[in-house]
């Protein structure tokens, strides 16, 4: 068993895997870390990241819901509680005219949820405890 097992690494095995996901069109992923409070200049800021975001990532996967289009993800931590988050992005929608169509605020586990359109986007925003307080934007084009 542990002969089979360790014989099916290797160059043939990821060249199939690499083909099986080609003609699947699986979406692929990349991601851009970086320490700072903007996400990658590629991920769309229609949406705001917090002034006190931590170790904020964005990646990009797709396809989107047109053809062509991806879709986006950022995400970072803040050092306050999920509820001083969605209170305070409630507030800068308001200020930014964003109307929230949709909200969970009782989303599993303490989670908020909300869904705001854009001029271009539809964005999910989701704000979870992982180790600390983690803020997740959603983009798909409209």
């Amino acid at each position: 068993m542990t002969a089979a097992v360790s014989g099916c690494g290797g160059g043939k095995n990821e060249n199939a895997l690499g083909s099986i996901n080609s003609q699947n069109h699986l979406p692929q992923q990349e991601e851009t870390k970086q320490e700072s409070a903007a996400p990658s200049p590629e991920a769309p800021n229609e949406f705001p990241v917090l002034d006190n975001a931590q170790n904020v990532t964005s990646s990009q996967t797709g396809p989107g819901i047109h053809k062509g289009e991806r879709y986006y993800h950022i995400r970072y931590n803040v050092d306050e509680s999920i509820e001083e988050t969605g209170e305070r992005y409630r507030q800068i929608l308001k200020d930014q005219g964003l109307e929230i169509i949709e909200q969970d605020l009782e989303a599993g586990g303490g989670a908020q949820m909300y869904k705001v359109n854009t001029k271009s986007w539809q964005v999910t925003l989701t704000i979870l405890t992982l180790e600390q307080t983690t803020v997740w934007i959603n983009y798909a084009k409209k």
